[in-house]
């Protein structure tokens, strides 16, 4: 993974809100392992290797503990 040094001002709505988001999409990465059905913007994330699932989840999460900080 590469990183990029940027210059970011969020405020704590956005970052509960990002938070929310990253819960959401867990959720639906969660429903597809357990077989339920998705809504169809999602079916894409059914063909990925779960390791990738996984690293993206835990890029997202990254993110939110970076700008928690």
């Amino acid at each position: 993974m590469t990183f990029k040094e940027v210059t970011l001002y969020v405020s704590d709505d956005q970052l509960k809100e990002l938070g929310n988001a990253i819960a959401a999409y867990a959720d639906i990465l969660w429903a597809i392992n357990l077989g339920l059905s998705v809504s169809p913007k999602f079916e894409c994330l059914r063909d990925l290797p779960k390791s990738e699932v996984k690293r993206r989840l835990d890029a997202l999460k990254m993110l939110h503990a970076d700008l928690s900080k």
